[in-house]
């Protein structure tokens, strides 16, 4: 799912500032997301009673602030699902499936209001795309009052208001009669409202519809209930359970060891030291990872993506690196699969063999084996169903939602061969065929020089080139090879929950990780020019301080704070700091 402006959220775990969204279980509008800058990773929201722009941690520094509400707004819909209890076809945003009963499925305000038996354990459907993520019965669970923009809420014109006296002129009270679709596909995106200068009519207005608030909620009026830690996350750049930790480093590197797992490479003749090349930590040649950044300073932020303007402050691609965003498998539960990719089972057994036997595909006990070994997809026979195949040549029709794409293959990977002669010969079954010279190819690497329409690889093998079948092959890096780089990540498992990247850093940060620091840039950000003269004035030799690799400066110049933007300048700030992707303050003034 593309997180976009308009979803509805709720405050989240690290929530840390009291009451200014109105009070917990008070509801607001996504309006903006940064791609960049220093507020990358940060999510700016308009809570439905106080009518005010509130910037928010949504995954940056590990903070997730906000929980997804409802993403009905954006125009998420489950087309071909009907809600049993209110009967609407089609459900939009969140889906809700029981796991006890057979093809039994809620809407996001059926659910929260109770509908069907609470004791009965769901899945929590996002997107069709998606992985499904199982929450505990809902009478087990702690329940709050939702408020806001909800029907029979009191309201007045708000922060996106345009429509002029048509409410009857500023300050008047009208109320909202009815919740509903946006012209346009924004689902539960807009209210009807009632003005008392022309009771007769009923006007719509924008309630999370194309990223706008057009109203302020005066009465503390109740929508309902809702289950906020049945609710996704808002934060690493997409809800919770859609992401997972996926950048790593290697067993045996010089980064922390709660970064093990092999992710992220470094390739012979990159400027970093030779030891940290084999066997897992990848950067192409050329791009900006100098040696001076190494252990213990190669970061990735929490949430990063790893293109070059997501990342900071140290792990940096260059523009056309051999870093492609989608061999980074920091989003698997939101890809769309191909044959040849490297998938697992990601749900518990229940739920997977609940899915299975409601679904055409079925149910088969012999399908544990997908839950506990690495599969290839190796047809699509419909979009919800992949045909999964194993090195045993056992193949299995598969759910997608169940699905996490773990790795693909691109040209020019190097790869190993399976050993196995018996299973070699029956993956070679629809793959090319087998033909008895392959055996010689066995357990050796090999390069893949092309990739077919059907997934299937042309890997070159001492001078040989093979059809192989993608489940006989594995990404593997040769440390003795030194013609060809790996351009495509290992198989690690997921863990348990996603979360974002965990990445010690004390001797980076422990110079500008003090209260004051932090109050100083934060100072900046918010126009507080007292607070940043103060800081300049007793600490002069830090005016340049960063925090996330950004400058006092920087982050004025982006908020447009000119009081400030001047003050630093006269008092020595460097106008020509760049930050961790070569922009200076003038950048930053340019795109603020």
């Amino acid at each position: 799912m593309a997180l976009k402006t308009g979803i509805r959220v709720v405050r989240g775990p690290n929530w840390s500032h009291g009451n200014e969204d109105g009070g917990d279980g008070h509801l607001g509008t996504v309006i903006s997301i940064p791609g960049r800058g220093p507020h990358h990773g940060k999510v700016t929201v308009v809570w439905d009673s106080v009518g005010e722009e509130k910037t928010y941690f949504a995954g940056r520094d590990e903070k997730l602030e906000v929980r997804i509400y409802d993403i009905a707004p954006i125009g998420i819909q489950h087309k071909s699902v009907t809600c049993d209890a209110c009967k609407t076809e089609g459900i939009t945003g969140i889906r809700w499936k029981c796991v006890v009963c057979t093809d039994y499925d809620l809407c996001n305000p059926c659910y929260h209001a109770d509908r069907h038996d609470r004791a009965h354990a769901f899945m929590r459907y996002v997107t069709d795309d998606c992985r499904v993520v199982r929450v505990p019965p809902r009478n087990a669970s702690v329940r709050k009052e939702v408020y806001g923009l909800v029907k029979g809420a009191d309201v007045v014109r708000g922060l996106h208001w345009t429509f002029g006296n048509q409410d009857g002129g500023a300050g008047k009270v009208g109320k909202i009669t009815e919740v509903g679709t946006f012209s346009g596909g924004y689902y539960r995106g807009g209210v009807r409202v009632r003005w008392p200068e022309n009771p007769d009519r009923l006007l719509g207005y924008k309630v999370g519809a194309e990223g706008k608030v057009d109203l302020i909620a005066k009465s503390k009026t109740s929508g309902g209930s809702y289950y906020p830690e049945h609710l996704p996350l808002l934060g690493s750049m997409l809800p919770q359970d859609l992401c997972c930790p996926r950048i790593y480093a290697a067993p045996g590197s010089m980064l922390p060891q709660d970064l093990c797992c092999p992710r992220i490479y470094v390739a012979p003749g990159s400027m970093l030291p030779r030891d940290l090349c084999c066997p897992g930590i990848y950067v192409a040649p050329g791009s900006m990872l100098p040696q001076d950044l190494c252990c213990p300073r190669i970061y990735a932020a929490p949430g990063s993506m790893l293109p070059q303007d997501l990342c900071c402050p140290r792990i940096y691609a260059a523009p056309g690196s051999m870093l492609p965003q989608d061999l980074y498998v920091v989003n698997p539960h939101n890809v769309h699969l191909k044959r040849g990719d490297k998938v697992k089972v990601d749900v518990d057994m229940e739920t997977f063999r609940k899915l299975q036997k409601e679904h055409q595909s079925g149910w088969n006990d012999g399908m544990k084996q997908c839950t506990q070994e690495i599969g290839t997809v190796v047809a699509i026979p419909h979009p919800t169903v992949m045909r999964v195949q194993y090195e045993d040549a056992r193949i299995w029709s598969v759910v997608r939602a169940v699905l996490t794409r773990m790795g693909t293959f691109r040209k020019g990977d190097s790869v190993k061969i399976i050993d196995s002669y018996n299973a070699a010969v029956e993956l070679q079954v629809g793959h090319g065929g087998w033909n008895e010279r392959m055996e010689d190819a066995l357990g050796k690497m090999g390069t893949i020089v092309d990739i077919d329409g059907d997934g299937d690889l042309r890997v070159d093998v001492n001078g040989y080139r093979w059809l192989v079948s993608p489940v006989s092959c594995t990404v593997h890096y040769d440390p003795n090879s030194k013609d060809r780089k790996p351009t495509a990540v290992d198989i690690a498992p997921e863990q348990s929950k996603a979360m974002s990247i965990r990445v010690n850093m004390p001797n980076m940060l422990s110079k500008v990780s003090s209260d004051s620091v932090r109050d100083y840039l934060q100072a900046a950000d918010q126009g507080d020019i007292d607070k940043v003269k103060a800081f300049v004035a007793s600490n002069k030799d830090r005016i340049n301080v960063r925090m996330e690799g950004h400058t006092a400066l920087h982050i004025a110049c982006h908020k447009g704070h000119m009081d400030i933007v001047s003050h630093l300048l006269a008092s020595g700030a460097d106008k020509n700091a760049q930050d961790d992707d070569g922009d200076t303050p003038l950048h930053y003034a340019v795109d603020g």
